[in-house]
C-alpha cells in the first residue's frame, strides 16, 4: 500500500488541531491531490460522518468518499473511503504536549482494487511526492490558524 506520513509538532491546541483535520473538508486547503471538497451529511463530526473529496490526478478527477470509521476525540481519528478502483485510508493522531503546542502523526494510504492492484507498486511515487507537498502546505496552513 502506497502511503505518506506527516508528523511535526504544532503550535496549537490539540482539541483544535484534531477538529481542523477530522473535518475532511479542510483537506481542500492543503493536500496537493484535492480540488473541491464537502460534507456528505449535516451530523456532528463523528463515527458515521461523511466527507466528498474530488481527487485528481493528471488528467482525471475521481470522487472519494470518506467515513469517518474510528473517533476518539481529540486524540485519534481514522477514514477510509472505498471506489471501484481504489481503497484509500487516513489515520489521523494527536497529542498534546502542552496548552498551545501539540503532535501530530497523520497517515495517508492508497491502494488499488481487484485486478489493477497488481499496479499498486506505481502508486509508490507519485504518493511520497503528494506527501512531501501535503506537509510544507498543512504546515504553511496551520501556522496561520
Amino acid at each position: 500500500m502506497a502511503h505518506y506520513r506527516i508528523q511535526m509538532k504544532v503550535d496549537m491546541p490539540e482539541e483544535q488541531l484534531f477538529t481542523y483535520l477530522a473535518t475532511l473538508t479542510n483537506a481542500k486547503d492543503w493536500e496537493p491531490g484535492v480540488s473541491g471538497a464537502s460534507v456528505s451529511d449535516g451530523a456532528p463530526l463523528g463515527i458515521g460522518s461523511t466527507f466528498e473529496l474530488e481527487m485528481h490526478s493528471h488528467t482525471r478527477s475521481r470522487p472519494f468518499v470518506y467515513k469517518i470509521v474510528e473517533f476518539e476525540p481529540p486524540h485519534h481519528c481514522v477514514l477510509e473511503a472505498v471506489t471501484r478502483a481504489f481503497y484509500s485510508r487516513i489515520t489521523i493522531d494527536t497529542r498534546s504536549i502542552d496548552d498551545e503546542t501539540s503532535e501530530l502523526n497523520y497517515e495517508s494510504a492508497l491502494r488499488r482494487r481487484g485486478f489493477a492492484a497488481f499496479f499498486n507498486g506505481l502508486l509508490y511515487l507519485p504518493v511520497r511526492r503528494t506527501g512531501k507537498r501535503a506537509q510544507q502546505n498543512l504546515a504553511r496552513v496551520l501556522t496561520r490558524h
